[in-house]
């Protein structure tokens, strides 16, 4: 029996985990794009005309001693085709069509790739590598042939960066450079995130590589920035969270933030940083005046937008910025013409922990060096980074405790509130009570019935659906027999009454027999079972009369005795008054 390569079994473990989880889409991009050839592969391009920046997707693949591969875009998992579409609504986006890339250390692709994209006329390429496509990126960002031809910045997520067990086996493959990147990353040169899951058991491979890269500054012409984001309760793909394999799009806030500040960075200099410093400490030095229009307070990782008029300015170039001033950095940057348009609207995100964001809109220009020619107030603007629970009910004044506190449902029937993570509590009421002869029933929570208690493990936004049922009251009253079948029943619901009651003895005082005569809904039925449509709270009264139809003998006797001695007597005054006629 042939022996087994153990070191066979392993790189296919490696290729399996390392490769795009969940389920495959054989679909066509979501959104209409072109097919590019470039650097001998086609490509799906999607392009956005309201950017000067293109990303290049390089997604999961394969791994060998002597090359890794890049899949296409239809291989991806939903998950990563929504990430994908997500940067698409802020960037272009440039993803393999079909076949897939056998990268080697001596192909130079990603450079190519970024060099032909230029040409399309975007200013900034960036590079977002996934798995096997990360240490590509990783590999041509430590050796790179050319710094002017390779991207502006790049995101490494999930990717092998210091497989030592890869080296320990195949030394002297030519290929094995592409598993030591974290050994040489000190060599780069172009700012990076690196983005790992706390989950995945390889992170502390990223971080190594993070630990060694350049501090960050001025390196030649540009700006290096890096960081380092560990991502809880994620696995390989950063965006899909473990606990139930939902879409988490936090890592794609923390990518649009960093790439907007590369592109933000040539106006990190000394000489305009320390005018902004002045003037917000007082000294106006005449700058202008940006009047601004912002939100008190924003959700973390979400898009929000601050309004701004600047004045009118004849500077070529210009550009309104973002300075947040506790990082001392620019954040985001549009080039615009004053004398044409003065009104914009500016995007930030908080990617930060920061409880408050100091902000402020900067009105930069140029002509030998940077100048600040105008400046709005700081911008204090809180802050709120835990998770939105949302309950929906449509119950106006609900009461709802969550944990220990009781929360009451809006005139729409919504509860919003923001929680730690972790774990939490939700009680609802059993019964909520609108009145003596109407209330609501809980059916379920989050279609889970008959439990009005429900425990979730919070760590994102989440909504809960609380679901009741419309109920009235059916009183029933009768002065004979028994009735049954009373009660609450739901809304359109059909109760079903029963009247027990002996029709064949009199009634006490004479009446006569008992004869029921219908119902009060329903005069013409007589049956003694009875149907009600409960669309309303309803009282429902069974209606008697007497009957003298089969009446006992004693009854006959009496009122024939009664005749009898009426009949005798007018005889016999008739007979008496005959007598006293013939006397006279």
């Amino acid at each position: 029996m042939p022996r087994i390569n153990p070191e066979i079994i392993l790189i296919i473990i490696l290729s399996i985990t390392l490769a795009p989880a969940f389920t495959y889409a054989d679909e066509t991009p979501h959104r209409t794009a072109s097919i590019e050839q470039i650097a001998g592969y086609n490509w799906y391009h999607w392009p956005n005309p309201e950017t000067d920046a293109c990303i290049i997707w390089l997604g999961g693949g394969k791994t060998t001693p002597t090359y890794i591969t890049v899949n296409p875009y239809n291989l991806e998992s939903l998950n990563t085709m929504r990430f994908i579409e997500d940067l698409s609504d802020h960037y272009g986006i440039l993803a393999l069509s079909k076949g897939e890339i056998q990268y080697t250390v001596d192909s130079g692709l990603v450079s190519k790739i970024c060099k032909s994209i230029r040409e399309y006329g975007y200013k900034y390429v960036f590079v977002v590598g996934y798995s096997t496509g990360g240490m590509a990126l990783a590999y041509e960002l430590t050796f790179p042939g050319d710094y002017e031809s390779g991207p502006d910045a790049g995101v490494i997520m999930s990717s092998m960066l210091d497989w030592q067990e890869m080296v320990e086996r195949h030394k002297t493959a030519r290929g094995i450079d592409l598993y030591t990147s974290a050994q040489n990353s000190e060599r780069v040169r172009r700012s990076v995130l690196i983005m790992y899951g706390e989950d995945a058991w390889f992170w502390d491979q990223g971080e190594k590589f993070y630990k060694n890269l350049p501090e960050e500054g001025w390196m030649n012409d540009h700006y290096f920035q890096k960081e380092w984001r560990l991502m809880p309760g994620v696995e390989h793909e950063v965006f899909t969270l473990e606990a139930d394999g939902s879409y988490d799009s936090k890592p794609v806030a923390i990518i649009i933030n960093f790439f907007e500040r590369v592109r933000a960075s040539n106006l990190n200099t000394e000489n305009i940083i320390q005018k902004i410093s002045v003037s917000t400490n007082g000294s106006s030095n005449n700058q202008q005046a940006i009047q601004v229009l912002y939100p008190n307070k924003i959700r973390s990782y979400r898009i929000f937008q601050i309004n701004l008029t600047t004045p009118s300015i004849e500077e070529n170039p210009t550009w309104v910025a973002i300075f947040d001033l506790d990082s001392n950095r620019f954040q985001k940057k549009i080039q615009t013409n004053l004398l044409v348009k003065n009104q914009y609207s500016i995007n930030g995100i908080s990617v930060t922990n920061q409880p408050i964001r100091n902000l402020i809109i900067a009105l930069i220009g140029y002509t030998e060096d940077f100048q600040l020619l105008g400046i709005s107030k700081t911008m204090d603007i809180n802050v709120e980074h835990n998770p939105l629970l949302i309950i929906m009910t449509e119950i106006q004044g609900l009461d709802i405790k969550i944990d220990e506190t009781t929360f009451q449902t809006n005139e729409t029937g919504i509860i919003q509130v923001h929680l730690e993570s972790g774990n939490h509590t939700i009680d609802v009421p059993e019964i909520a009570s609108i009145s003596d002869v109407e209330r609501l029933n809980l059916v379920s929570i989050d279609n889970k019935i008959n439990n009005n208690s429900k425990k979730i493990y919070f760590e994102k936004d989440q909504e809960i659906t609380v679901r009741y049922q419309t109920q009235y009251q059916l009183s029933l009253l009768s002065e004979y027999g028994t009735i049954s079948g009373g009660g609450w029943y739901d809304e359109n619901s059909t109760a079903k009454i029963t009247l027990d009651v002996n029709l064949s003895e009199p009634v006490h005082g004479g009446l006569g027999i008992l004869a029921f005569d219908g119902w009060s809904d329903n005069l013409e039925s007589k049956n003694l079972n009875h149907e009600v449509y409960m669309n309303e709270p309803k009282l429902i009264e069974a209606r008697w009369t007497f009957s003298t139809t089969d009446s006992p003998i004693w009854i006959f006797a009496f009122v024939s005795a009664l005749i009898s001695v009426i009949t005798f007597l007018i005889y016999l005054m008739t007979f008496r008054r005959g007598r006293m006629f013939q006397d006279n």
